[in-house]
């Protein structure tokens, strides 16, 4: 199975399972694992979002119970923006999709990928 195949699947179950209503947006933060030089992204709902304050993201209410999944390296490349360049563009795809899982997600106010200590672009506004 392909990584897009598998992270429609894992998003498809995270939010399938049932998304509490406090939540207003969907975040995608991406880890840069700095021991292997791979990546993971995990999967969080927030119960505010403000266009205007980076910092949104933060107030975490929600997870998946399995939050995060890794990121093949030959599907993030070897470096931070070709991981985020990949997984916006992966994300973008899903949510153009019409899939169940593209419904749930833009159910909300917002949708954003980024790495966790970093900016998030956000791919999807209400």
């Amino acid at each position: 199975m392909c990584f897009a195949d598998e992270f429609s699947e894992w998003v498809m179950l995270a939010v399938g399972s049932g998304v509490p209503t406090e939540v207003c947006a969907f975040c995608f933060n991406l880890y840069d694992r700095s021991d292997d030089g791979l990546f993971s992204v995990e999967l969080i709902g927030v119960d505010e979002f403000d266009a205007d304050d980076g910092d949104w993201a933060c107030s975490e209410v929600w997870a998946p119970v399995n939050s995060r999944i890794e990121i093949p390296l030959a599907f993030s490349g070897n470096d931070w923006r070709s991981c985020l360049d990949e997984m916006a563009d992966l994300l973008n795809q899903l949510l153009a999709s019409g899939s169940a899982a593209a419904q749930i997600l833009k159910s909300r106010q917002a949708i954003a990928v980024g790495f966790v200590d970093g900016d998030l672009d956000v791919l999807w506004l209400s």
